[in-house]
Order: structure tokens, then sequence, then C-alpha cells
């Protein structure tokens, strides 16, 4: 499995500016030009973060599915975050309808007045809709600068706890493979071991340690089943593996089957685990029925 860290770029935030200052006379087909220019900016701008929230969203949700330890530590924090997030996006979308309340006005004006000068009676109403629109366009750069700050920051806790994922199929099969074949070295070692302790019961003459040799290799027998029953997983793990990422080999945690995929992935290491446990505690007895008195 190849791990990668994952670090969100800061969000590219440009100036968004009507190019309008304090003037005797409007020119009403270039103020549109500008308004709408500046009106396109801030979709562009918003689109970006409204996917970038959609990105993030599916991974928090994956990741409280998947439910990890190391999760449930930063949780709440990252939730905060998306909320906060949540609210800048809100407000930046808020912020446009005035920015295109203001456009319309201008557009509606430009059709028969191409200038405005300042002794017209539309001019008023002119310039109430720019100061509208350069005020909306103030406060959409700093929502969006909110939701930036927010959102790497979301994306530093992430990389921080490790909790972003890219999952390669193909080595996980790999590592089963190379697991199974372990497995299956250590049951012929385990059978060897049993052979031999069967075959030194079998000429043991004392009662006492005839008992006590008895006592472990019945121990023996039961801690290899336990691990033959046990290694079994590995078959399974892989085939429901392959059920999971036919589709899609490599999986990322802002993927929507991720959290099947790591629980697979925590099953395999808690097998591993326990079949590291198991056999220790076999070759303990059987360091124990060699040195039996």
């Amino acid at each position: 499995m190849t791990i990668h860290k994952y670090c969100l770029p800061c969000l590219v935030m440009g100036l968004i500016s009507t190019g309008c200052t304090s003037v005797s006379v409007y020119e009403l087909p270039k103020v549109q030009q500008n308004l709408s220019q500046a009106l396109q900016s801030s979709e562009d701008l918003t689109q970006k973060s409204e996917a970038d929230y959609k990105e993030k969203k599916a991974l928090y949700d994956n990741l409280a599915k998947a439910n990890s330890p190391q999760f449930a530590a930063v949780a709440p924090q990252l939730k905060s975050y998306l909320n906060s997030m949540d609210d800048n996006l809100g407000a930046a979308v808020q912020r446009r309808k005035e920015m295109q309340t203001a456009n319309s006005e201008i557009a509606s004006l430009s059709y028969n007045h191409p200038k405005v000068f300042s002794n017209d009676d539309n001019y008023p109403r002119v310039d109430e809709a720019v100061k509208s629109f350069e005020k909306a366009t103030a406060d959409v750069n700093l929502d969006l600068a909110n939701y930036s700050r927010n959102s790497n920051a979301f994306a530093d806790l992430v990389e921080s706890k490790r909790l972003y994922f890219n999952f390669e199929a193909g080595d996980f099969q790999k590592k089963i493979v190379a697991s199974i074949h372990s497995a299956q070295e250590n049951l012929k070692g385990m059978q060897n071991e049993l052979n031999r302790a069967q075959n030194i019961l079998n000429h043991a003459h004392n009662p006492n340690i005839r008992a006590a040799q008895q006592t472990l290799l019945s121990d023996m027998e039961f801690q290899a089943k336990q691990y033959t029953d046990r290694a079994q997983s590995f078959a399974r793990i892989s085939r429901d593996m392959n059920l999971q990422t036919v589709d899609n080999p490599r999986v990322s945690s802002v993927d929507s089957n991720w959290p099947a995929v790591q629980k697979l992935r925590m099953e395999y290491d808690r097998t591993v685990q326990d079949l590291a446990g198991i056999n220790a505690r076999f070759q303990k007895d059987v360091e124990s029925f060699r040195t039996v008195r």
C-alpha cells in the first residue's frame, strides 16, 4: 500500500475590481464590461471553492464512517473547519447575488444611455449601483479569503494526523499473498514441532513428566488449530477487497468505498497481529516442552 501526504495548495485569490473610481461621467458599455469580467472572476473562484468543499466534505464523511482513533481525536476540530467553510461559501454566494443585481441595473440603463453625466437624472442610480457592486465584490473577496484560510487549516490538520490515504489494491494483494505464504510456512513448522513432541511423549516413562508434556502438547495443538483458523481470514479479506476495488484499484479516503476498504485494511492488520500472538504462545510452549523435567 502506498500512502501519500495530503496537502491542498492555497486557493488563488485574485483581486476582483470594477476599474471604476469617482467620476463625473460613466461610460456604461465600458462599466458594463468591467462589471461582467469581475462577476465572472467571482463565479470562477466560488466554483473552485465549492468543488474544494465538496471534496473535503466527502473526505470527512468517509473518515467518520471508518471512525479510526486518529480521526476521532480531531473530528470536532475538522467539523468546525467544515462549518466555517460552509458559512464562508454561503456568504460569498449571497454577496454574488448583490453583484448580479447591481450588474443588471447597469445593464438595463446601458441600452439607452451610453454615457451618464453627473448632471443626468440617472447618475445617482448608476453611481449607487456601481458602489453597491464594488462593496459586494470586496465582501466576496473577504469571504473567499476566509474560506481559503479554513480550507487550508482543515488540510493541514488532516495531513499532520496522516488521515488522508491513497490505497493501491495491487500492493495490498501482494501483501496478502506474502502473508498467506508466511502462514503456510509457520504451520509447517508447527506441525513438525507437534510431531516431534508427540514422538517424545510416546516414549516418556516418568508419569509426572508425561503429564506435564501432555498438557503442553494439548495447548500446542489448540494454538496450531487457532493459527490455522485465523490464517484462513486472509483469503476472505483478499476476496472482499477485490470486490471493493475491482472497478478502481486505486482508492483514496475521499472515495465512497473508502470506509469498506479501511475496515478490510484494519482487519488484515488485526489478523497479522493475532497470528503473531498465537505463534509466540506456541513457541513458548515448545520451549517449555523441551525443558520439562
